[in-house]
């Protein structure tokens, strides 16, 4: 079956905490979210306490199994300036402020890891709380966000800056191919531990088969 091994670091606490930081709620829905939502649910089984902070409206929408705990991530909040997109340090900014808030109200009951899926912007914010928190930093690799479609060539740039970043301080990381692992370097894929989608009901285990990679 498909596994989740997950770094922690050496706390001696008897229940492991898992702190998921995405672009989207994990949820019983297509793509990410529910091949997130099944991982989860398998390692909340296995006496993982689970706690998961996405987008605000993310969450309003779509709520998390009962027992887990939310965090949503406001949008704005009085005194932090305005995001301009002609202005990019100050979605940077955000980004900091978001992860440096996520990390203090964690920081009581602090993660033995936080989990995040690359993205443009929220696994910056998770590898800015894993950094304040000093706890591992483990890394879903389902895309290449820098090269989602409509991103001007210069954004690409930044984006692959930025998540280069994120891959460089994660631990361990958990593509979906090895060649998603090996877009990144040697240095990831050094680090790199193929993790495929549950199926549903989780009966049976996941497997490639090369007749995917040939276009319909």
């Amino acid at each position: 079956m498909p596994t989740l091994a997950l770094p922690r670091r050496a706390t001696g606490a008897l229940v492991r905490h898992l702190l998921c930081v995405d672009l989207t709620t994990p949820a019983d829905r297509a793509g990410t979210p529910v091949i997130l939502l099944r991982h989860l649910e398998r390692l909340a089984r296995d006496g993982w306490r689970v706690s998961a902070a996405a987008p605000d409206h993310e969450m309003a929408a779509f709520p998390l199994p009962a027992g887990w705990t939310s965090l949503p991530l406001p949008y704005r909040r009085a005194g932090w300036p305005p995001v301009r997109d002609a202005v990019p340090a100050s979605a940077a900014l955000r980004r900091w402020l978001l992860g440096r808030d996520l990390a203090a109200h964690v920081r009581s009951a602090p993660p033995d890891v936080v989990l995040t899926v690359l993205t443009p912007e929220q696994s910056a914010v998770a590898a800015h709380a894993a950094r304040s928190l000093r706890c591992p930093l483990a890394v879903v690799l389902h895309d290449q966000p820098e090269l989602w479609e409509g991103t001007p060539p210069v954004q690409q740039r930044a984006v692959r800056r930025r998540v280069d970043r994120v891959l460089a301080q994660a631990v361990r990381v958990f593509p979906v191919t090895p060649a998603l692992a090996a877009a990144y370097g040697p240095a990831v894929a050094a680090k790199a531990d193929v993790l495929l989608p549950i199926p549903e009901g989780g009966a049976a285990t996941a497997a490639w088969r090369e007749a995917y990679a040939r276009p319909h």
